[in-house]
């Protein structure tokens, strides 16, 4: 290496271990040690992908070489996963009727959409909101269908009036 060059490794020990286990490889896991698992847990939460761990090694061979503790903390999380998954569909489709009783057809875009698209089962994709494209002719008539259906719009409202 050129003597004016500094290497930086921007991923520590845990980030790269996520990525070998997204990468299904076999026989690699966690070790079985309470502050490595915690650690490594944190890590994977922060980058939103605990749901995506649990359904890429439990399908496979690795699961059985993964600590319990380790099993049981990814299970819950994906099982939370899958609850708020069900309540956000339930919520969007309820979004969708309001908005279709007046005429307007939103376009889901981002997380939920990729959620829906790529994804084997959408709580494999952590979000935390749903991004839809409308019509900038449509927002007048949106904001009012959705504060008559109870919603409150938090902000920037005046900057969309018509």
């Amino acid at each position: 290496m050129p003597e004016n060059t500094i290497e930086v490794s921007l991923m520590n020990k845990y980030d790269s271990l996520i990525c070998t286990l997204l990468s299904f490889e076999d026989g690699v896991c966690i070790e079985d040690n309470a502050e490595a698992i915690e650690e490594f847990i944190d890590h994977a939460s922060h980058h939103g992908v605990l749901p995506l761990l649990h359904y890429v090694l439990s399908s496979g061979d690795t699961w059985k070489d993964c600590p319990a503790a380790f099993q049981v903390s990814i299970s819950n999380t994906r099982r939370q996963a899958v609850a708020i998954s069900m309540m956000r569909e339930q919520f969007v489709a309820s979004l969708f009727s309001v908005l279709s009783e007046v005429g307007i057809k939103p376009v889901l875009l981002k997380g939920e959409a990729l959620a829906h698209s790529y994804y084997m089962s959408p709580e494999l994709r952590e979000r935390c909101d749903t991004d839809m494209l409308i019509s900038i002719a449509d927002i007048t008539t949106t904001i009012q269908a959705l504060e008559s259906d109870g919603f409150t719009i938090s902000g920037g409202r005046s900057r969309y009036k018509s």
